[in-house]
């Protein structure tokens, strides 16, 4: 593990609506209880909850759920941070002083992505060191959530 937790920023539509969870205090609770998920079948618990009592989940919502997972896979790749502005997507790494990440294979995983879609992807670096990815057309973080699912399943380079 390179990092401890993944910031995730989003211009993305991504709540729980006001019509759906009239209570502000219990939208609040229900962020809070998904923001601390942690596993695929307890935000699959925790949807089926929603269903119950609020009846079907508006996409906004359905997306919203979605970033938990995003967030694990995102850190599981070594990735601090995820912005999703204008239908792009920025990964951000660990800085240039953690040789060790640059030379792993979770990193190899992103670069054979990249390598496999270089009209898609732009690799970045920053006036700080920082090294980043620029991936177009993610609309949702479905299309996201996909990219980093990819990355992982590839063989590192």
């Amino acid at each position: 593990d390179f990092v401890a937790d993944t910031v995730i920023e989003s211009d993305m539509e991504l709540l729980l609506p006001a019509w759906y969870v009239p209570q502000e205090s219990e939208r609040i609770n229900l962020y809070r209880e998904l923001d601390d998920i942690e596993r695929d079948q307890d935000i699959d618990a925790f949807a089926a909850r929603l269903v119950d009592r609020f009846g079907k989940i508006p996409e906004p919502t359905q997306q919203l759920l979605l970033v938990p997972r995003l967030r694990r896979l995102a850190r599981k790749l070594g990735i601090e941070k995820v912005v999703m502005r204008e239908r792009r997507m920025y990964l951000y790494f660990v800085d240039e002083s953690n040789k060790a990440y640059y030379q792993s294979p979770m990193f190899g995983r992103l670069l054979h992505y990249l390598s496999l879609n270089p009209r898609r992807v732009k690799i970045r670096q920053g006036d700080t060191g920082r090294r980043s990815f620029q991936v177009l057309n993610i609309p949702t973080v479905t299309d996201a959530l996909n990219v980093l699912q990819t990355a992982l399943t590839l063989p590192p380079i």
